[in-house]
């Protein structure tokens, strides 16, 4: 009996490391990326976009002012971009820099609505009169 558990134990461990490291390997070098990424995130005043710029490809988030809210209109995402958690970036730093400038949000964005759902604590963040 106490060999069974003893087996069981090694399995056990051996699947444990090898998932830490499918883990880090797979994972690690995205959480990195996206570390990274955010720092990069521009906001062009002129044209009203938070972006990501690498060479001459530019993933952006819209935005406009409406009275003291601040309105996500659309992300655009090129395909160079994609798969690596770009828009949720740029989703994400437009509800930080939302909550810097006490700015009420309004969602015309269907991303960023999915984001909202996936982050609910982001919804007290919702221009209330808006997002009723």
């Amino acid at each position: 009996m106490e060999e069974r558990f003893a087996h069981y134990y090694v399995i056990h461990f051996t699947v444990s490391i090898l998932l830490s490291e499918f883990i880090i390997d797979q994972f690690l070098p995205v959480l990195i990326n996206h570390i990274n990424m955010k720092e990069n995130i521009l906001n062009d005043k002129n044209n009203l976009q938070f972006q990501i710029v690498e060479g001459d490809d530019i993933a952006y988030l819209q935005y406009k002012y409406h009275n003291n809210s601040i309105a996500l209109i659309n992300i655009v995402v090129p395909k160079v971009f994609r798969r690596r958690g770009i828009a949720s970036l740029l989703a994400a730093y437009a509800f930080d820099f939302a909550k810097l400038n006490s700015k009420p949000v309004l969602v015309y964005c269907p991303f960023a609505a999915h984001y909202v759902q996936n982050h609910p604590e982001l919804s007290k963040q919702l221009d209330k009169e808006f997002h009723k």
